[in-house]
C-alpha cells in the first residue's frame, strides 16, 4: 500500500486504501526494482495491470510514484 501522499486540493490521498498492484503491474515491478513509477495521464492510458477503479475511486489522473529505501 501507499504509505504516503501529497494530493491536489480536492483529490483524495491513496494512502492505506490500495495495494500498489492495482496501479498496474508496471507500477509493482518498477517500484519493486527501486524505480520511480509515473502515469501521465489514467484516463488516456491506464497502465497494464491496473485497476481503473482504484484510480476512479481516488480521483487519480496522473501518479509519481517513489520507493522509499530504509538502511
Amino acid at each position: 500500500t501507499f504509505l504516503g501522499s501529497d494530493a491536489a486540493p480536492g483529490v483524495s490521498s491513496a494512502e492505506g486504501r490500495f495495494p500498489v498492484s492495482a496501479f498496474g503491474v508496471v507500477a509493482l515491478e518498477r517500484l519493486r526494482s527501486g524505480q520511480p513509477f509515473t502515469c501521465n495521464d489514467a484516463t488516456i492510458v491506464l497502465p497494464e495491470g491496473a485497476d481503473r477503479d482504484a484510480y476512479l475511486a481516488t480521483g487519480i489522473r496522473a501518479l509519481i510514484a517513489v520507493p522509499v529505501h530504509k538502511n
